[in-house]
């Protein structure tokens, strides 16, 4: 219900003492009242480079000093007074007046003289006009009736990444969304310093990514002050959603980079209260070194189907019962992003350690070169290569791990190193999809695979299939 059809008189003082504000604000120009003009650098769009964005200076004018200085005027207008009044004794909408409002985020106080200046001064800020914009005013009254009606205050997360594009929205779940950025969140990026230039200072910006996580999430609406008791409890509440919204991104983006062969690079991410009377935003930044050097490939409609048809299998299952699963996608996904070879090849080697391996400590090089090989090879020669493979792949982790070799610092060692590297990253990814397969079987056994019960190369290819990518 609009506010206009549950307080009429509300909604009819409002848009008069908004009227007479205006009406005095212009007044006091005219009289020689000065508009301070703040410098403001904005971003926006090369109208010649679709890709490229260039910071400009402009003067933009700051009305609030005039609010400031005819403050006594304005509250001493008839329509002003009334509307206060009836704020006040709205049901609604008056409990929360001159106290704090928030969740356990964050709170405000709202005072009730700037709040009902905030509607002439919306109105003057979107259109530089002095009569009343009755869209703005409309907007801004519906917005707070949904903000001062509900029990909770709901906010949204937007992680920009590069590595993907998309040309549509697409749900993961009621609370998680991948979808292009507008141009305005883009733009606000640029603004906080999410989206920054490779060099300091830079007043351009090449190929921003177009692609986010939405993240989505509610927390109770908290009037007035709160007990330490209350405010203890409301911290882990807050801390709770946002380590569940951290497990969901990261398990988003390890599936992403699994899909798509490449690395789903977030940039840090923004904030932010749907709501009008939560102006304030939560700002993370990452160090991502030339990420815009990192190729988007498009998210196709078979991969969007890959994602719907293995995230509740990762989400649910692998990470609560096959916790092996889970760590072997997400150290896949570290060594994607990871810019140090020797480091790829570390996590590589613990994401195939985490699905070929158990408890046992025995023979790791064998065991996992060899079941490898039945996984993956489809003849005696391929497994045969394959285990060959695998076990220098091992030799070369245990060298780095243990700190007996490095490979980068010698060009012919690192282009072995590398190579090595792009041939396991391949293995591991085909391993990966191979056992999330299996996984989508509600009837496999939690570890997927028995291994003790394969042990020759015919027997292995019945039970296990043909290997494939």
């Amino acid at each position: 219900m609009s506010l206009a059809q549950r307080n009429p008189n509300l909604h009819t003082l409002l848009r008069s003492q908004t009227i007479d504000t205006l009406k005095i604000i212009e007044k006091a120009i005219q009289e020689g009242a000065r508009v301070a003009y703040l410098q403001q650098s904005v971003w926006q769009r090369d109208a010649n480079q679709e890709h490229v964005y260039a910071r400009h200076q402009i003067n933009k004018p700051e009305y609030w000093l005039l609010f400031h200085r005819n403050e006594n005027a304005i509250q001493a207008m008839p329509s002003f007074r009334q509307a206060a009044d009836t704020v006040r004794s709205d049901p609604v909408w008056g409990k929360h007046m001159d106290t704090l409002v928030g969740s356990a985020s964050g709170s405000r106080r709202i005072d009730l003289n700037g709040f009902l200046n905030s509607f002439a001064h919306n109105s003057l800020k979107q259109t530089n006009a002095f009569e009343l914009a009755e869209d703005c005013f409309n907007d801004l009254v519906d917005t707070y009736e949904k903000l001062f009606s509900s029990n909770e205050i709901t906010y949204v997360r937007c992680t920009p990444v590069y590595g993907i594009s998309i040309k549509e929205k697409m749900a993961i779940s009621d609370n998680l969304v991948i979808g292009p950025l507008s141009e305005a969140e883009v733009i606000e990026s640029m603004d906080y310093g999410i989206i920054t230039s490779s060099f300091f200072g830079s007043d351009f910006i090449h190929n921003p990514p177009q692609t986010a996580i939405y993240s989505y999430f509610s927390l109770p609406k908290l009037i007035g002050e709160a007990s330490p008791e209350q405010s203890q409890s409301n911290l882990k509440s807050v801390t709770d959603v946002w380590n569940q919204i951290s497990v969901d991104e990261t398990t988003l983006l390890d599936i992403l980079t699994l899909i798509m062969e490449n690395p789903i690079t977030p940039l840090g991410s923004i904030t932010k209260s749907v709501s009008a009377m939560d102006g304030a935003r939560q700002i993370q930044k990452n160090t991502v070194v030339n990420a815009w050097a990192i190729p988007s490939k498009e998210f196709t409609p078979d991969s969007q189907q890959k994602l719907l048809t293995l995230w509740p299998i990762v989400y649910g299952g692998v990470r609560k019962s096959r916790h092996f699963l889970a760590i072997g996608i997400r150290r896949y996904a570290l060594a994607m992003s990871r810019p140090s070879l020797d480091d790829k090849l570390i996590d590589l080697m613990i994401s195939a350690e985490s699905i070929f391996l158990d408890t046992d400590k025995s023979e790791l090089t064998f065991r996992l070169s060899h079941r490898v090989a039945l996984l993956l090879g489809d003849t005696t020669e391929e497994q045969k290569e394959l285990f060959n493979f695998m076990k220098k792949a091992y030799g070369m982790r245990s060298k780095v791990v243990h700190g007996s070799k490095s490979y980068v610092n010698d060009p012919h060692d690192a282009e072995e190193l590398l190579q090595t590297i792009n041939r396991l990253s391949e293995i591991m990814r085909r391993s990966l999809l191979l056992m999330l397969d299996k996984a989508l079987n509600p009837h496999a056994p939690k570890e997927l695979i028995d291994w003790t019960e394969i042990m020759f190369p015919a027997e292995a290819k019945n039970l296990l299939g043909a290997g494939s990518s």
